[in-house]
């Protein structure tokens, strides 16, 4: 009998141990995911209605990578995330976007309607409170209805 009971027990305690790691990270907020191809994410704005935000960056750019992790990467902007189509631009590999939307100084924020209308923007970095009352205004204003 005993040793049945001590068998259960250890089974438990084995479960619990294979399930940790999963229980940790389901606490834990996963970056928002970012699209890369500009097409793709006008076509997923018009189907849902949601405005674009994008992100000019290089790899290069010390205040686009500051912007990304203490901004978009941070807890504070998940729940901002999904009222967004995101896409983050290269410009590297997107001097024609860049060019369009004259995202000369980096990091570059600009925010389209769902039409692929621009309706606000901002050159450089900044930190957490201004990128989120930007980003507050800019859906505002995208996503209000022109009378």
């Amino acid at each position: 009998m005993k040793s049945r009971f001590l068998k259960w027990v250890l089974g438990l305690l084995l479960i619990g141990v294979l399930m940790l790691p999963a229980i940790r990270e389901s606490g834990q907020a996963q970056p928002a995911v970012w699209l890369t191809s500009y097409d793709e994410a006008l076509k997923i704005a018009r189907q849902t209605g949601k405005p674009i935000l994008m992100d000019f960056q290089a790899d290069w750019c010390g205040p686009c990578h500051m912007l990304r992790e203490q901004v978009f990467d941070a807890p504070i902007f998940k729940p901002q995330a999904d009222r967004w189509v995101l896409l983050t631009i290269d410009v590297e590999k997107h001097r024609d976007l860049q060019m369009k939307y004259q995202a000369g100084s980096l990091p570059t924020i600009l925010v389209l309607n769902s039409q692929g209308k621009p309706v606000l923007g901002r050159h450089g970095y900044a930190g957490p409170d201004d990128m989120l009352q930007l980003l507050e205004t800019a859906y505002t204003r995208a996503t209000t209805p022109v009378s």
